[in-house]
């Protein structure tokens, strides 16, 4: 017997899921090729970006078995229905791939619009999304389904992923100029937060602790922790009878 898909989800509830789920993807669990950014004026629009950073060559796990990956950047919008989470988001590729369609929603994958039944409610927008992604990296398996690009023969194939990805970039630039800015001004404000972070840390804790006893100088290594270092000063004024 199939599942039934809920409908009676309120605006409220489902915004509240998303905004949770995307503090979680952006913050808490982030995937190490795929960034995202929500829209401005509507909460249920997600862009993501998979692949090579702004303006970066792409090496390693995302290249694929032959680098048909290579240099590849791949911009995506995914936005939550009427029925989600109970139901799939829909998405749609900004970026040719060689696999999915390019900005069509309409295509085929085990958990999408035509195989609702065996979507999970707790995937999220983010799970979502890598699937999409494992559907990409794994493109030889991925199968026939509505709309995907995999009619061909897989060595024609992996040179028409190959062709996209080298050409990814220049293509974001020219027809997805507004998120290549945003994901760019996005990385680059991490970048600043992780330096801000960075020297608070250095800030808090002293490299070296100098205490003087008549003309003897002794220095103390700081621990990390500044109750570590607390304790550490309790136990050297004890072992030298020190009341300062």
């Amino acid at each position: 017997m199939s599942r039934t898909v809920k409908k009676n989800v309120t605006v409220k509830s489902r915004t509240k899921a998303l905004i949770g789920n995307f503090r979680r993807c952006t913050v808490k669990d982030v995937h190490p090729h795929i960034k995202f950014i929500m829209a401005d004026d509507n909460v249920h629009n997600w862009y993501f970006m998979m692949g090579a950073m702004v303006d970066t060559d792409n090496r390693g796990e995302f290249s694929g078995d032959n680098e048909e990956f290579l240099k590849g950047q791949f911009f995506g919008k995914i936005t939550a229905t009427k029925v989600y989470p109970f139901g799939p988001p829909d998405v749609e590729m900004l970026t040719p791939t060689g696999v999915f369609p390019l900005n069509n929603n309409d295509f085929c994958i085990d958990i999408g619009k035509y195989h609702k039944d065996n979507y999970p409610a707790t995937l999220g927008m983010d799970g979502y999304t890598k699937m999409i992604w494992s559907g990409l990296v794994g493109w030889r398996d991925l199968g026939y389904g509505i709309n995907l690009i995999s009619g061909h023969r897989k060595n024609k194939q992996v040179e028409m992923i190959r062709k996209a990805s080298f050409e990814s970039q220049a293509y974001n630039r020219k027809n997805n100029a507004a998120l290549v800015e945003l994901f760019r001004g996005t990385e680059e404000q991490k970048k600043e937060e992780k330096k801000v972070s960075r020297k608070k840390k250095v800030d808090l804790v002293d490299p070296v602790v100098e205490l003087t006893k008549d003309t003897e100088q002794l220095k103390i290594e700081a621990p990390k922790s500044p109750r570590k270092k607390v304790r550490a000063l309790k136990v050297y004024k004890k072992k030298n009878n020190d009341n300062l």
